[in-house]
């Protein structure tokens, strides 16, 4: 007699029972002819070609399902141009961008790969792990630093070349670089920043706020210094969250600066989740150029696709425009001594103290040179994965 998953047994002759029979009979044809599929047709037999024929619509799913579990596995293959061709398709993008009258930027998770950050996607990234059963190394976030390609927009964004930010990380290295807030979005929060939900007011941390958030659960463990009965919450999107306004989000800036952009670069952006927002793809189109090395699914939209790593692309990228352009862009090295979150953050009272184990961003120079792997877990990298 057929049992449900928690012991129950099912009446014969039952709708239940005719539905449950229903579904296994349907499951053993569609493993038989996935059978059939796999032998040569010189050696299928007379009933199992007959099969195939009475049933095309099941043969049409199970090929159909092939297909797509193909694509997904050509469009996680990693594709690095040639030195000759990425210099080429640098220089073409350097041309675009001397043209242009309004470029905006999207970055993505593989702006920091080489901070030692991990994305989402790429070989080593926190889903593909994650579906392997292995767990990432997760850095403290107050002990890694802006990459090249952080540094390189900061001047690109100072020279007025580039107009403005959009930026899906929550890692804060935008902002560390020394980044004008007004022309950086960061649609998906701050792990900095932390803010009262009573009267808006908004708390920028010396260490990543998220170590007791997850998924729907943001509260910090603090409570603000103007509103004392309200707790604090972390700044994060997470996936599945709604959108916020305001500050670190900042979307009106996007929307002001995409809405007049003739063209778009994005970095290291999977455009999985960013393809969904619609007011970041207006009407007018501008003139799509995409930095990754794994597929996207605006490939075919972009008007060139460079396969090649953030900072090499922007390293060849801002050479072109030097030799080329007359810019005179000086790309600065990351000073720790200079990292702007120590003049806007607010520090935590000696009652607070006790609030938070993670590590302090700190001007010791040594100990930033060896980033170590976090005691506690970070909300935003970690347990919103749990969920899943």
């Amino acid at each position: 007699m057929l049992k449900t998953r928690s012991g129950r047994c099912i009446k014969p002759n039952s709708e239940y029972f005719e539905s449950i029979s229903s579904k296994k009979q349907h499951k053993c044809l569609v493993l038989k002819i996935k059978k059939i599929l796999k032998k040569q047709e010189s050696l299928r037999s007379e009933e199992e070609k007959d099969l195939i024929i009475n049933f095309q619509d099941v043969v049409k799913n199970i090929n159909l399902t092939q297909t797509k579990k193909s694509n997904a596995q050509l469009h996680q293959e990693i594709v690095i141009d040639e030195e000759d061709v990425l210099k080429m398709k640098c220089s073409e993008l350097a041309r675009a961008i001397k043209n242009s009258k309004k470029c905006v930027v999207y970055t993505g998770a593989g702006i920091s790969t080489s901070a030692s950050i991990p994305d989402y996607r790429g070989p080593s990234g926190l889903w593909t792990m994650l579906k392997k059963g292995v767990k990432v190394k997760i850095p403290d976030f107050s002990l890694v630093e802006p990459t090249y390609s952080h540094m390189a927009l900061l001047e690109l964004v100072n020279k007025n070349i580039v107009s403005h930010i959009v930026s899906q990380n929550c890692d804060g290295l935008h902002l560390r670089s020394g980044l004008d807030r007004t022309k950086l979005s960061e649609l998906h929060g701050n792990c900095f920043v932390e803010f009262c939900t009573q009267c808006n007011s908004e708390y920028i941390r010396l260490f990543d706020v998220t170590e007791k958030t997850a998924f729907r659960k943001h509260l910090t463990g603090r409570y603000c210094s103007s509103c004392p009965a309200s707790q604090l919450e972390d700044s994060i999107i997470h996936f599945g969250e709604k959108l916020r306004d305001g500050m670190p989000y900042n979307w009106q800036g996007a929307n002001n600066n995409v809405n007049d952009a003739d063209l778009i670069l994005c970095l290291g952006t999977s455009l999985k989740v960013l393809k969904h927002y619609n007011c970041l793809w207006p009407k007018k189109k501008a003139d799509l150029y995409i930095v990754n090395i794994q597929w996207t699914p605006k490939d075919k939209m972009a008007k060139l696709k460079i396969n090649g790593y953030c900072d090499q692309v922007l390293k060849l990228l801002l050479d072109e425009l030097n030799e080329n352009s007359n810019m005179c862009l000086n790309v600065t090295n990351y000073e720790v001594n200079s990292d702007p979150l120590f003049e806007i953050a607010t520090e935590l009272k000696e009652y607070e103290y006790n609030t938070t184990n993670k590590s302090m961003l700190t001007k010791d120079s040594i100990l930033k040179k060896n980033p170590i792997e976090s005691k506690s877990e970070s909300g935003w990298f970690t347990k919103c994965f749990k969920k899943k």
